[in-house]
């Protein structure tokens, strides 16, 4: 476990989070070959382009600045403090939810675990750590419907396992951890099943197109 034995702190890394910055630019491949073989529409693939290109520089401007950040969580025996904000005590916790990142379906895969670390009634609990040292403040709704919590960590950019966050949680605080089981064939199927009607929408697309023209 990282950190003394006491406590754990935990940071961000950069190479973890460039990972899915790759498989984006390999969509923004996908668009401009689409566009020029008449497939999509060229306006559609320049505005998938431009798309794509933007979350991509921001997702890789955000690694590089947290490449080598201070810490942005610890966790000891008195709670849980996210940088920026007050001491979450343990009492303030009823359990941990370890499963995958929400929505499952469009993520699809069992590399991106997220733990929920779950309030009590009543409890107001910060943002997930940011890496300019304060808790983020934009998708509260979308955690809380997701997660029922507004406090959620994504090891897989950390520097500490979930092994070892689970592990700190259920030493120090004592915290019951429920594992949401990872469903891959359900997903897969969705994601094919999307993936077969946007193909039929592109191909209506196009044919409504070329009885325009």
């Amino acid at each position: 476990m990282p950190g003394r034995p006491d406590h754990l702190e935990v940071s961000y890394l950069a190479r973890p989070q460039l990972r899915p910055l790759l498989v984006l630019a390999g969509f923004l491949v996908l668009y401009p070959v689409g566009g020029l073989a008449g497939i999509i529409p060229f306006w559609l693939a320049c505005v998938g382009i431009a798309v794509m290109a933007v979350i991509i520089v921001i997702g890789l401007v955000a690694a590089l600045r947290s490449h080598g950040s201070a810490p942005v969580l610890c966790l000891d025996p008195a709670g849980v403090t996210v940088a920026g904000a007050p001491l979450v005590p343990w009492s303030d916790l009823r359990g941990v939810r370890m499963g995958p990142m929400q929505p499952s379906w469009l993520v699809g895969s069992t590399r991106y675990v997220t733990l929920a670390l779950l309030p009590r009634d009543g409890v107001e609990l910060p943002g997930p750590p940011h890496y300019r040292g304060r808790p983020q403040q934009w998708g509260r709704w979308q955690r809380l419907r997701l997660h029922g919590t507004n406090l959620i960590l994504l090891p897989a950019a950390m520097s500490a396992s979930a092994e070892d966050i689970v592990r700190a949680a259920e030493r120090w605080g004592g915290l019951p951890v429920e594992q949401v089981p990872y469903r891959p064939l359900r997903t897969w199927a969705l994601l094919l099943g999307v993936g077969i009607a946007f193909g039929l929408a592109a191909g209506l697309l196009v044919t409504l197109t070329f009885l325009v023209d």
